[in-house]
């Protein structure tokens, strides 16, 4: 395989810097519920993970939210920002990565990293 130039370096980085921007304006501007499937690039490679209504949680448990890391596990991505608000949202991101931890030499979460992002209201 050929060396890159570091002009074709650049591009490539700028075409992803803009994709990932892209996919930051398509969650921001997505309808609740709506799933924004993450850019996986070489390197910019993430995604986000929105703990936004309890009503989800009581009703479903982590279950959701596990199953979202998992698929983009499997996709290659490895780290994640988790965004919360409040109190009851924090809490369930928590849980949430007390649960990777505890699934993660099992599952492919071996080498996943997760930020928590948590305002509280």
């Amino acid at each position: 395989m050929p060396m890159k130039s570091a002009s074709m370096t650049k591009g490539f980085q700028i075409t992803e810097t803009v994709g990932f921007v892209g996919m930051l304006e398509r969650f921001a501007r997505r309808r609740p519920g709506e799933d924004i499937s993450p850019d996986n690039g070489e390197n910019i490679n993430c995604s986000i993970v929105l703990i936004a209504r309890p009503a989800v949680y009581l009703a479903r448990g982590l279950a959701p939210y596990l199953s979202w890391i998992n698929k983009c596990c499997k996709k290659g991505i490895q780290t994640f920002y988790v965004s919360a608000i409040g109190d009851a949202n924090i809490s369930m991101v928590r849980r949430i990565r007390m649960r990777m931890e505890q699934v993660r030499r099992y599952l492919s979460f071996q080498r996943t990293c997760i930020h928590l992002i948590a305002r509280e209201q």
